[in-house]
């Protein structure tokens, strides 16, 4: 627990309380901004969709930036979304 970020510490104990095995116990902060994002989690079809836009020479940056990819995935309902922001057809060249 001594290596957690700053932040997550608390979470971290309350999850493990519950009996879950924590594997990626980031704040969401200090990682990112610190530009390390070796060990979070990776959803396999938001890494392909990013490797294509590569592929196409339109660059994915972190949140916020001029294109980017978030995923989420719902247990509730088995429901998995990746958002793609930032992009509009101007920025297609074929």
């Amino acid at each position: 627990m001594q290596n957690l970020d700053p932040g997550i510490a608390q979470t971290v104990a309350l999850l493990r309380h519950w009996g879950f095995q924590t594997c990626d116990s980031g704040d969401g902060v200090t990682k990112i901004a610190e530009g390390d994002t070796d060990g979070v989690l990776d959803f396999p079809e938001a890494r392909r969709l990013k490797e294509s836009l590569d592929t196409m020479g339109i660059t994915v940056s972190q949140q916020g930036g001029e294109v980017w990819i978030e995923a989420s995935f719902d247990p509730a309902n088995n429901v998995a979304v990746i958002f793609l922001g930032g992009m509009n057809d101007k920025m297609l060249l074929f």
